[in-house]
């Protein structure tokens, strides 16, 4: 009855310690969301991020320049910019001023208060 018993405990144990590990492991590996400002303060950019519901950047690294767009959601609104081949350094600087032209920045912009 005793051996029993005992087998039981060590099971219940090593099934809470099972779940302890897991919740843990849970947490702290979670896949967290993509939320980070590549905006330097300013006009147009900054509050052209501000007021999109998704601005993403796509590029690629070719040699020591980076082909890239930019894309802006906002409601019923997809706008995708022109890919630009630029420096790293301006890219690494500020992405998306790099990628997206200030004229069509200030376009998207006032066109999401309308």
């Amino acid at each position: 009855m005793f051996i029993n018993l005992e087998n039981t405990f060590r099971a219940i144990r090593f099934a809470l310690f099972m779940l302890v590990i897991l919740l843990m492991s849970h947490s702290s590996y979670a896949v967290q969301p993509l939320e980070k400002l590549y905006a330097l303060p300013g006009y147009p950019y900054e509050p052209l991020v501000r007021r999109a519901e998704k601005v993403a950047i796509t590029y690629k690294q070719e040699g020591n320049m980076v082909r890239c767009n930019a894309e802006i959601s906002q409601r019923d609104t997809h706008w995708k910019s022109e890919p630009r081949l630029i420096g790293q350094e301006a890219f690494d600087e500020a992405p998306l001023r790099s990628c997206l032209d200030r004229s069509d920045a200030k376009k998207l912009l006032k066109a999401s208060y309308q």
